[in-house]
């Protein structure tokens, strides 16, 4: 009897075991399965992604280029090699080097071009205009693939051709610069003659006349600036602006543009301020352009300001390098908006701007002359919290050379 109890539950032991068992190995199989269409899920949306991808890549006007960092060719379109009139790569192949290089033998710098293109480890984003031995431009930016991770997987390039951007852009600039030169003689012959008639040097006029005088003089002096800004434009673009270089204290020119822009400040109700710790520090600079970037600087930091303002002026030492940073208290420059601010006619889009005149060139100006002078311009701005530019130039030292600059 004992036995048979024994028995009884061993096998009791034993079908709760297999029970144990088909339940765990029921799990598992619905585990499986579970895994497996989400599996298949997964790569259905993968390959949707790879199909939505190459469809936009072929779509695309720009020729389009991504290889792996071992080489492979992972995708490009065939306006890549329409455009630069080369075989279209195979994808999976590893031949991206010899893709380069016969779009390396189209260029007007075939050696140059494959030098800066063919990196492929190269962690960097960056952008260059190519010439093409055939006369056409194109505009070319690359940067790595990178997986969520962060891992380097590879390399990609966009080329677009912008022959026709850059025809145009010149055609605008000569027509540009035509306009000006010929506007030019009959504004200060016009000017001339307003200054004559307001000074009261033809005679007395009545007041109504007067005041029609005064107005046409304030906006012929207006026209004539816009004329000699881009007339300035033009020079520094063509790389034709020459400075007068001499050693000079740069807190003494800056006093000397904060002295000339007092009046102007004035009429805004806005004071200007100096604070400096270089005194007798020199820079190898043009005086006069100098001061024409201080009077930018000043006027935009005047026209922003609110009534009663003072506009702080920052003169200091950053290693090697003098800075003078110009502080106003303005509505300040919108993030989105910081990457148009040294654009040429730049007019940032808020209710103090509108009330500013202006051609929208000053900056652009003045970041021509500071790079011409060796120097770096920049800014920092919030919303409501005003705005500061400022300027480095290099500091010149005793035994230093004041070369004139061409």
């Amino acid at each position: 009897m004992a036995a048979n109890d024994r028995s009884n539950a061993e096998i009791a032991q034993l079908e709760a075991r297999v029970s144990t068992l088909e339940q765990l190995l029921e799990v598992y199989e619905r585990s499986v399965l579970e895994q497996s269409e989400r599996l298949y899920a997964e790569q259905e949306r993968m390959r949707l992604q790879t199909t939505l991808l190459e469809s936009q890549g072929e779509a695309s006007l720009e020729g389009v280029l991504s290889v792996s960092v071992d080489g492979r060719i992972l995708f490009a379109n065939r306006q890549l090699a329409q455009m630069w009139g080369v075989d279209r790569p195979v994808i999976g192949a590893k031949a991206y080097r010899e893709t380069l290089r016969s779009m390396a033998e189209r260029s007007a710098d075939p050696d140059g071009f494959f030098e800066r293109t063919a990196a492929v480890g190269d962690e960097r984003e960056s952008s260059q205009e190519i010439a093409l031995a055939d006369g056409r431009t194109f505009d070319s930016y690359t940067a790595p693939i990178r997986s969520q991770e962060g891992q380097l997987l590879g390399r990609v390039w966009h080329f677009r051709e912008i022959t026709a951007l850059k025809e145009i852009g010149r055609m605008k600039d000569e027509f540009i610069s035509a306009v000006s030169h010929e506007l030019r003689t009959p504004l200060t012959s016009i000017r001339g003659s307003l200054d004559l008639m307001a000074n009261g040097v033809m005679g007395s006029l009545s007041t109504e006349s007067m005041t029609l005088a005064k107005i046409a003089q304030a906006n012929c002096q207006r026209l004539v600036r816009l004329v000699d800004d881009v007339l300035d434009v033009e020079k520094i673009e063509a790389g034709q602006l020459a400075l007068r270089l001499e050693v000079i204290g740069l807190e003494s020119v800056v006093e000397q543009a904060i002295e000339s822009m007092r009046p102007f400040g004035a009429a805004r109700c806005v004071d200007f301020q100096i604070e400096s710790s270089i005194q007798g520090a020199r820079v190898n600079a043009d005086s006069d352009r100098l001061i024409q970037v201080m009077e930018n600087l000043l006027s935009n930091a005047a026209k922003y300001s609110q009534d009663g303002a003072t506009v702080l002026v920052r003169l200091s030492r950053r290693g090697a390098r003098l800075r003078v940073a110009v502080t106003d208290w303005g509505s300040g420059i919108a993030p989105e908006l910081h990457g148009q601010v040294f654009e040429r006619f730049a007019q940032i889009d808020t209710p103090a701007a509108r009330k500013a005149e202006g051609t929208g060139l000053g900056l652009n100006i003045a970041r021509g002359i500071v790079t011409r002078l060796g120097g770096t311009i920049d800014f920092e701005s919030e919303p409501g919290a005003g705005s500061t530019f400022h300027f480095d130039l290099p500091e010149w030292e005793p035994g230093e050379s004041a070369e004139v600059a061409r």
